[in-house]
């Protein structure tokens, strides 16, 4: 009888099956690793840097519309960004992020001129056919909780979501991560 790994569940021959069956058994091995790879984490993902921008006198701060490759996101994804250049700098991501773009922001808070400035980018959408990611089983101080946002017009709005808390974080604190808004319905 065939057996199978733990994780992924892919077939593979035990001692007791036939070689003559060996084409059926790769057969199977190479559908199931396809199927796997079918719902596999299909991260869209776009990472660089920004063109530079002019240079900045101190107090000041400019903005730039970056663009993402065409047809790459199908909705905003999680943008980080960071700010290089021959100074101090603050950089941050304006308003209006989007499938298809965002705004950086960066300001000079010093009181000298940076020149060539510009951001390191990356944006990361994990889609809808995503897998849950591995499981494991709980550590030595974990608990699992559900955590369910009541907030009108969120799209979690009355969906238990699993959590897992750690006791060193001290008393427990969710927040909704599509309606910012903090989670009180929260039970063991």
């Amino acid at each position: 009888m065939a057996g199978s790994t733990p994780v992924y569940g892919f077939p593979y021959p035990t001692g007791t099956d036939r070689v003559m069956d060996g084409d059926n058994a790769i057969a199977a091995l190479a559908q199931a690793i396809e199927d796997r790879l079918a719902v596999w984490p299909p991260v869209r993902m776009q990472a660089g840097t920004s063109p530079a921008f002019p240079s900045i006198n101190g107090g000041t701060g400019q903005s730039l519309a970056m663009t993402f490759a065409v047809g790459r996101f199908t909705q905003t994804p999680m943008i980080t960004l960071a700010g290089v250049s021959n100074g101090h700098m603050a950089a941050s991501l304006g308003t209006g992020a989007s499938a298809t773009g965002c705004t950086l922001r960066i300001y000079n808070p010093t009181g000298t001129v940076i020149s060539s400035p510009y951001c390191m980018f990356s944006a990361v959408q994990m889609s809808e056919a995503s897998g849950p990611g591995l499981t494991r089983e709980l550590l030595e101080g974990e608990a699992q909780y559900l955590a369910t946002c009541h907030t009108d017009g969120c799209d979690n709005a009355g969906e238990p979501i699993p959590i897992v808390w750690a006791e060193l974080d001290g008393p427990i604190v969710v927040g909704c991560g599509v309606c910012g808004q903090p989670i009180e319905d929260v039970t063991a």
